[in-house]
């Protein structure tokens, strides 16, 4: 085929009798009979173009249609599937001229056969052509008119797909700057695949970007990057990972082509930063190369700094530390909350971060109280990144940073409120302590505050004051007076709440740290809010922990143990507390740190704290008026106190008798109700320990006993009716006061006391009737001499009723009792034993008896 009349004669080959032309049947203006060809050179009945005209005309047969482009492809490109043709001039010659309109025309044929045909054969064409722009002429309108304008015309998607890849690969590749004057179309067809809900025409879309700023200059495309970007940013949230990826590297080729500032801050920004915490890791990582060679040009790409800001992700690609300075030791640098940061950043880095800090921080504090989590956890992520970019320029930002990030720190979602404390370290270690603390102080201390507001700010406090102690910055005392006195105020100090506490207690923990032998300057205020902190019943584990940093202090201010911190400053802080103690109620501050004060001295530093303490005690417990809950507290704590063996040492004898006589059975004093019966108990139960303790030597236990004041309060509790516990304390106090002083009763006390002994017996509940026959052993043992006959025959009696109980136990405890009265009066106890012994059930215990009096 030398030419295209040659190519003709061979569509028009002869083959028959009846031959028709060759798979062109039924094209108007050909005859379908044979004929001799004419002579080679020879005038043509018509010119090329009327006859390729007439060939791709419309038919009567649309069926026949496609099968005429079809022969037409398979004469052009004999080789088969490559699609190769044999002759390129040629090909050039017939493509580009007689045959390129009706070719072109054919793509807004109604049948798709026939538009597929027309755009297989221009494709193959268009990749082989020696100067494939001479098809733009005519090709460009033609498919802009099919799928440039919304709606798109063309309906079907694999068509669809085969026009943008017909433009994406060999007409932007192949035609260079001839693609100029077509430029406007070009892109309003790759707008429309982009656009386009099929994903591989959207990923084609991507790709004719992509190509086309590798083929144009930057001055050529600057003017479609706003109908560009319109059409591409959407798909960076569509929902297949693959055409978001697309999407970036198509972004990635605009932007480095150079786009607007504008663009980037207002375009450009937001609409990649939910991709730093995209679900695939794929998209992260062509994120983080996107933005990274962003961050290396020196155009508008340094303003994603805020948009991504070397953003943490889980999967963590930073790790490479592409904005670090290789020149700062690694050593010095406090990653464990600069992660993924393993060392400083680069100069030009902060630079560039510092410049752009007054335009990124609004919207990304804003972004901390979006109602998605994704969202919020994306600005916590980028704000901690941030901070590490830009070193100590955000001081200039902390009246505004700090409110916002102290409200993020109780965020409802733990990553969040962790990326937000990471935050709080990062602006802690880089900020100098002067510039954040006075505020953190007034967050904190704020008389109004609600208490999660308080909690929030103690926790960004906490984390800021670690970080500072990390990286060593140093604290003055004015400094650390203004800290400790923010939190000695009682807006802080009085908080209740378990997360307060806990708080608190971290904040002063990591001040310990922080301010090192400076403590010792005001140890006394900081060991008072540790006792505090060790009184909460909220927590068994927080008071473990507050007793730790107590230990912690006490090193920091040179001392071996807290019992150095006590004789230093327990005499001070008794004085101290004593002041109000006309205000205290079983939840003030003072009163709690008063019981653990006390609890926490050693015996020797106790000693010179008695005095104080019992003016404390003995001026609320004998009040009825005071708050019951506060009365019942301090009673618990002088049973704590005696029943440990080192500081019961400091409470014997006339401290002892004193806290007996004016505290103690003052409370035990009757009043109506089941809360002054709580305090009865409580009283008796810390006298009962008392005793027990023997801490009341033999002229106090006379003294006491002369009284007469003793033994009526324990004869009242015996007898009390609201709560079976006030009655086995009092038994358990009866049977130690026995044992320290029975043989101190005169016969008067004795007879008074037998016969509410013997009460006890006919008590309703076993474990009273058990304990007092204890009780009733030493009674027996220790007074024997001092009743008459009488009132000793009227004692056995009425334990022998009781040998004949329902109960095992107690028939075998009274029996035991009458054993030892036997010892002591076998004449008695046989002739009482003898008249009952035929009435009783058992006579084992009877026998027992009888054999007792015998010995």
């Amino acid at each position: 085929m030398g030419s295209i009349d040659d190519f003709w004669r061979q569509l028009n080959v002869k083959k028959g009798p009846k031959a028709t032309l060759s798979g062109l049947s039924n094209i108007p203006g050909l005859t379908t009979h044979s004929r001799t060809l004419p002579a080679k050179g020879s005038a043509s009945p018509a010119l090329p173009a009327a006859r390729f005209a007439a060939a791709l005309a419309p038919s009567e047969l649309p069926d026949q249609q496609g099968l005429q482009i079809s022969q037409l492809k398979s004469k052009l490109f004999p080789d088969g599937e490559n699609q190769k043709a044999q002759d390129v001039q040629l090909l050039q010659q017939i493509v580009s001229g007689p045959m390129l309109v009706p070719v072109v025309r054919l793509l807004g044929d109604p049948v798709e056969k026939c538009r597929e045909g027309s755009l297989t054969l221009l494709a193959s064409a268009a990749e082989q052509l020696p100067e494939p722009a001479a098809l733009l002429s005519c090709l460009m309108p033609a498919v802009a008119d099919r799928m440039g304008d919304v709606p798109v015309e063309e309906p079907s998607e694999e068509l669809r797909l085969a026009i943008i890849r017909l433009i994406a690969g060999p007409v932007i590749l192949r035609s260079g700057q001839c693609l100029l004057p077509y430029l406007t179309l070009v892109v309003k067809v790759v707008c429309r695949a982009l656009e386009d809900p099929f994903h591989d025409i959207k990923k084609a879309g991507c790709s004719a970007i992509a190509n086309l700023c590798k083929q144009l200059p930057s001055d050529a495309l600057r003017p479609q990057h706003d109908a560009l970007l319109a059409s591409l940013l959407p798909n960076l949230g569509h929902q297949h990972s693959r055409v978001r990826v697309s999407t970036l590297a198509a972004l990635d080729t605009l932007v480095t082509k150079g786009v607007s500032e504008q663009a980037m801050v207002q375009v450009i920004a937001p609409a990649v930063k939910p991709l730093v915490s995209d679900r695939a890791s794929a998209v992260k990582e062509q994120c983080f190369a996107a933005v990274g060679s962003w961050l290396g040009a020196s155009r508008q790409g340094r303003l994603l700094t805020a948009i991504i800001s070397t953003s943490q992700s889980a999967d963590d690609r930073l790790k490479s530390n592409d904005f670090a300075s290789s020149s700062h030791s690694q050593a010095s640098w406090p990653a464990s909350f600069t992660h993924p940061f393993q060392a400083q950043p680069a100069a030009t880095t902060q630079h560039m971060v510092q410049d752009i800090l007054p335009a990124i921080l609004p919207s990304v504090v804003t972004d901390l109280r979006e109602w998605t989590v994704a969202l919020r956890l994306n600005a916590a992520r980028c704000l901690q990144s941030i901070f590490v970019l830009a070193g100590a320029a955000p001081s200039a930002h902390l009246p505004h940073l700090l409110s916002p990030l102290c409200s993020a720190a109780g965020d409802e979602e733990e990553q969040v409120a962790h990326y937000v404390v990471q935050a709080a370290q990062v602006l802690g270690a880089f900020v100098k302590l002067g510039h954040w603390l006075p505020l953190m102080v007034d967050s904190v201390a704020a008389p109004q505050a609600s208490l999660p507001t308080r909690v929030n700010a103690l926790v960004v406090l906490s984390a800021m004051l670690h970080a500072a102690g990390v990286v060593q910055q140093s604290v003055d005392s004015e400094q650390l007076l203004l800290l400790v006195g923010a939190l000695c105020s009682d807006a802080v100090r009085g908080v209740d709440q378990a997360p307060a506490q806990q708080q608190l207690l971290a904040v002063i923990y990591n001040t310990i740290s922080l301010a090192g032998g400076q403590c010792s300057l005001l140890s006394q205020q900081l060991w008072l809010l540790l006792l505090q902190l060790q009184a909460s019943e909220s927590s068994q584990e927080l008071a473990m922990q507050a007793a730790t940093a107590s230990q912690r202090l006490a090193a920091a201010c040179g001392q071996s143990s807290i019992a150095g911190l006590a004789a230093m400053h327990a005499p001070s802080l008794t004085s101290a507390l004593a002041q109000n103690v006309d205000s205290w109620t079983a939840h003030s501050p003072d009163c709690h740190v008063f019981s653990v004060l006390l609890l926490s001295c050693p015996g020797t530093t106790l000693s010179a704290l008695i005095p104080q303490a019992l003016q404390i005690t003995c001026s609320i417990l004998p009040d009825p008026e005071r708050d019951p809950a506060l009365r019942i507290h301090l009673l618990q704590l002088l049973e704590r106190m005696t029943a440990n063996e080192d500081q019961a040492k400091a409470l014997q004898g006339a401290a002892a008798q004193h806290l007996a006589d004016q505290a103690l059975l003052p409370a035990l004093v009757w009043h109506a109700g089941k809360t002054a019966a709580a305090v009865r108990f409580a009283a008796i139960s810390a006298l009962s320990t008392l005793l027990a303790h023997q801490l009341l030597g033999f002229e106090q236990l006379q003294a006491m006993l002369a009284g007469n004041r003793l033994l009526p309060m324990l004869f009242q509790s015996l007898e009390e009716e609201y709560f079976v516990d006030t009655r086995l304390a009092a038994c358990s106090a009866t049977y130690h006061l026995l044992i320290s002083a029975g043989k101190l009763l005169t016969y008067e006390q004795c007879r008074l006391t037998y016969p509410e002994l013997l009460k006890r017996l006919d008590d309703s509940s076993n474990a009273v009737r058990t304990s007092i026959c204890a009780a009733l052993k030493v009674f027996v043992d220790n007074t024997s001499s001092s009743l008459d006959d009488g009132n000793a025959k009227y004692f056995i009696n009425g334990m022998l009723i009781h040998m004949d109980d329902m109960d095992p136990v107690i028939q075998e405890a009274v029996c035991t009792v009458l054993e030892i009265a036997a010892a002591h009066r076998p004449a008695l106890v046989n002739e009482a034993v003898s008249t009952v012994s035929h009435l009783h059930r058992n006579s084992i215990y009877t026998s027992r008896v009888l054999k007792a009096c015998e010995r």
